[in-house]
């Protein structure tokens, strides 16, 4: 698949450079929202604290009829069959030739124009920095600097029995509705195939196996993400970071609610505190429009009384329909949606999303 940069494209490597495009960063968001897909329709996806690891000797041993049931046995979850566990491969490879890739040229530092706040008695802008990629001077070199222009994704597949095209139609999904990389939420990864659309009918008809069961009420989902799109008048990389706090002092009477959607970096010292936001927001692109997409689980520890999944996004939603032009607004079983209200399938959302 051949691909273009709509805005620029985080992939960190080592200590998190981005010297090229990694393909790791890239398996890293294929694999997020397989798995987001995956527990929206049901099915078995492993987590941190148990993650799944192959055992040959029951996956030999197996009776059962079909290859997934026999790896379901062997102890692969339905993500781990496809992305890779333990003991067990990808079935696919993955790599990049960057056809005209060079360094973007970003804002920096960055600042929320029109958004003073008092801090401690003091007067603030919020602020942003990046790395200049300007500069012959800095340290490490490369500057760490995210990427524009076009790329190749080679994709081969490494099973007789895997259809490759169930990655493109993954591709081309995050392409449509999302964003590629690291640091969505920072304005990158807004990507275009370029040429024909990817069929996603592949990609719907291997997750329609994994329908199940499942339920997973404080992890990402497609039950609980929401996929929007604006129309902006200032098409400057800055509305994103003005977006970015506006949208945190709709919580600014709740800290830990605040830090929950928004994220928060915590303290040097504890990084076990740092929270990664829920909420994305693209720069503009292709004639003012932007992109937010998040996921706002129906349970957390934060919620009381005033605070809940509901009241979140329809504070987000309110906003953004005041003070932008709303293109669309796709959340599943949701009067919001502005295609598919109310519905409440989780198969026939996906297969509204995938164009099909």
């Amino acid at each position: 698949m051949r691909v273009k940069t709509l805005t620029p494209l985080w992939t960190g490597g080592v200590n998190s450079k981005v010297d090229r495009i990694h393909e790791t960063g890239l398996l890293g968001s294929l694999r997020w929202w397989y798995e987001t897909l995956v527990r929206g329709l049901g099915g078995n996806v492993c987590n941190e604290e148990h993650k799944c690891d192959f055992d040959t000797q029951k996956y030999i041993s197996s009776k059962a009829n079909s290859e997934a049931e026999r790896l379901k046995e062997a102890g692969l979850c339905d993500v781990c069959q496809v992305f890779g566990a333990t003991g067990w491969k990808r079935r696919f490879r993955l790599s990049v030739v960057e056809d005209n890739i060079r360094d973007a040229k970003i804002q920096h530092p960055i600042k929320a124009y029109k958004k003073k706040y008092v801090s401690g008695g003091k007067e603030y802008v919020p602020t942003w920095y990046f790395s200049d990629p300007s500069k012959t001077n800095v340290s490490p070199v490369p500057p760490n600097t995210p990427k524009i222009g076009n790329f190749e994704i080679l994709l081969q597949s490494l099973d007789y029995d895997f259809q490759i095209e169930i990655i493109k139609g993954l591709i081309q999904f995050i392409a449509d509705w999302a964003g590629l990389g690291a640091r969505n939420q920072m304005g990158f990864g807004i990507i275009e195939p370029i040429g024909e659309r990817a069929d996603a009918s592949y990609l719907y008809e291997k997750l329609l196996t994994n329908v199940g069961n499942y339920h997973y009420a404080e992890l990402p989902s497609l039950k609980n993400v929401f996929l929007v799109q604006i129309k902006v008048g200032n098409a400057e990389e800055v509305e994103t970071f003005n977006i970015k706090c506006d949208l945190r002092r709709l919580f600014s009477d709740n800290k830990d609610v605040r830090h929950f959607v928004m994220g928060t970096a915590g303290e040097k010292k504890d990084s076990a505190k740092k929270i990664a936001a829920k909420i994305k927001i693209s720069h503009p692109y292709n004639d003012n429009l932007m992109r937010i997409w998040g996921w706002i689980p129906e349970e957390a520890d934060c919620y009381n009384k005033n605070w809940d999944r509901e009241k979140i996004v329809s504070d987000i939603y309110k906003y953004l329909t005041t003070n932008y032009n709303l293109e669309v607004w796709r959340e599943i079983d949701s009067k919001r949606d502005t295609v598919t209200p109310n519905i409440t399938k989780p198969e026939k959302f996906l297969q509204s999303l995938l164009g099909l």
